[in-house]
């Protein structure tokens, strides 16, 4: 009599999702195991430079490939194999283009698995970058109110505008919601008893200024 083991998928095993039994399951119905997939898989542009960096569980000897394209839903091409760490610095890249990237752990005995995430970044000369907004600072004003407010940079001009951006979770990600040429914005409609985090960005002639220092304000 022959039986078969039926896989199960273990929800908080965000690790073993390359194979949905957990990892001691899997292990001892496969001798030969995969590498986990690659998880978290983050970009951060600097000066012609992508520096890539990511999660990945223990599997059996494994290492990355890291692959890239300038189109998402185009194919991407593989720029690095057999990387042993968790990090890739991509350079020599063009500033103002938007690169994909996405790694997939492997191991000379079963080949690559799933990929990961894919994440995006966009090189930048920050030397050339307008100066970001400084001293951001907020208070809940009233009821479902927020109030911030901020010094303007020194290279601002009567052209400038700045792009105020918002989240629960402090450090972002930070979504945009609206832009003012003023150097303090009032935010509505915002949940009672809930913190929101802020940063706000200098645009000068299309241009936008790194973030700001953060503020964090729990509204009334």
């Amino acid at each position: 009599m022959t039986f078969t083991i039926e896989y199960e998928y273990l929800s908080t095993q965000a690790c073993d999702a390359a194979f949905p039994l957990s990892t001691a399951l899997y292990n001892n119905a496969n001798p030969i195991s995969q590498p986990a997939v690659v998880t978290a898989l983050t970009a951060a542009a600097g000066n012609g430079t992508v520096n890539l960096t990511w999660t990945a569980c223990a599997g059996t000897n494994p290492s990355y490939g890291v692959y890239r394209s300038t189109d998402p839903d185009a194919a991407f091409t593989q720029i690095a194999q057999n990387v042993t760490t968790a990090s890739y610095a991509d350079t020599g890249l063009t500033n103002g283009t938007t690169y994909y990237y996405y790694a997939a752990a492997v191991n000379l005995t079963t080949g690559a698995t799933g990929n990961s995430n894919v994440a995006s970044g966009i090189p930048t000369d920050l030397s050339k970058l307008p100066l970001p907004p400084a001293n951001l600072t907020g208070y809940s004003s009233a009821k479902r109110r927020i109030q911030i407010s901020w010094t303007a940079p020194s290279d601002a001009t009567s052209a400038s505008t700045y792009e105020i951006w918002r989240s629960t979770v402090s450090g972002g990600p930070y979504n945009y919601i609206d832009t003012t040429s003023n150097t303090s914005y009032l935010n509505l409609g915002m949940g009672s008893g809930t913190t929101y985090c802020y940063v706000v960005t200098q645009n000068k002639s299309g241009v936008q200024s790194p973030y700001s220092n953060q503020a964090c304000i729990t509204a009334r």
